[in-house]
């Protein structure tokens, strides 16, 4: 028998103390009571199973920690009216000799879809016209397509459209209008939710992931300075000669290479 410590207990950096966690991530957990003396470590996840069984599994210990890597196949567990399946992750060992068990931490492990990340890789602009096309990158979880909208600042229409391949998804929300926000929304849905994840796209395709740093050489071909209503300054070689132009503030530049926009960032002119 082991008798539960007060003094050693399961924390985790990423799971919070009520155990809501995706399914299809992984999770670090690690053992709390500094200067103990702690040998013979063991973990163990005890899922229940679809069948009434349970599912026991042997974690690695690593410096007393552990990690619980995501669930491949959510059919075989049993899964609650929340859609999670609720585990149990156990820590055994001998602290000073004696056997010891910290109290299990209890885990909510949600199978509604995840999307692990969104982002613009990267914009091109459509001079002369007055539209630009986001390039976007998805990675998600859980579901078998993702759905793409596009709304538009003034505008009543919504471009709406689906993507079937797994996991990684790349590909173009095109002629978004440049003088106006925009919103690119990404939504993933299975038989236990839906997750959803907006960019926001300020005028000429300007978002945070791209806002201010911009990475520009002096070799570039040149570069076009706007003011945030998108009428031009003017044209300059390098990032250094933007401090020369008579406008002071939020600019916004566009890099451009081989006659195309490779690249559009906020610059702030003091």
């Amino acid at each position: 028998e082991y008798a539960v410590q007060a003094v050693i207990g399961i924390v985790s950096e990423d799971v919070p103390e009520i155990g809501q966690a995706s399914a299809y991530q992984s999770h670090g957990f690690r053992i709390e009571g500094a200067g103990l003396s702690v040998t013979e470590p063991q973990w163990v996840l005890q899922l229940p199973l679809a069948n009434g069984g349970q599912e026991s599994l042997e974690l690695e210990d690593e410096a007393l920690s552990c990690t619980v890597v995501p669930i491949g196949d959510g059919s075989k567990y049993r899964v609650d009216s929340d859609g999670s399946i609720e585990g149990l992750l156990r820590f055994t060992c001998l602290v000073d000799g004696e056997k010891a068990e910290a109290a299990p931490f209890r885990l909510h492990l949600e199978l509604k879809p995840l999307i692990e990340y969104a982002a613009i890789e990267r914009i091109e602009d459509n001079s002369p016209y007055d539209s630009y096309d986001a390039y976007y990158v998805v990675k998600y979880h859980g579901a078998e397509k993702v759905k793409v909208s596009v709304e538009e600042e003034y505008s009543s229409k919504v471009k709406t459209w689906y993507v079937d391949e797994p996991y990684i998804v790349r590909g173009v929300a095109d002629h978004i209008a440049a003088s106006y926000y925009a919103w690119l929304i990404f939504t993933v849905e299975n038989e236990y939710g839906q997750s959803v994840y907006t960019i926001e796209l300020a005028p000429h395709g300007i978002t945070a992931q791209n806002d201010p740093e911009l990475s520009m050489d002096d070799g570039d071909e040149a570069i076009e300075v706007s003011n945030v209503s998108g009428v031009k300054i003017g044209t300059v070689g390098s990032l250094s000669e933007i401090c020369n132009l008579p406008y002071k503030g939020v600019l916004v530049i566009r890099r451009i290479c081989n006659g195309k926009v490779v690249e559009t960032g906020k610059y702030i002119n003091k």
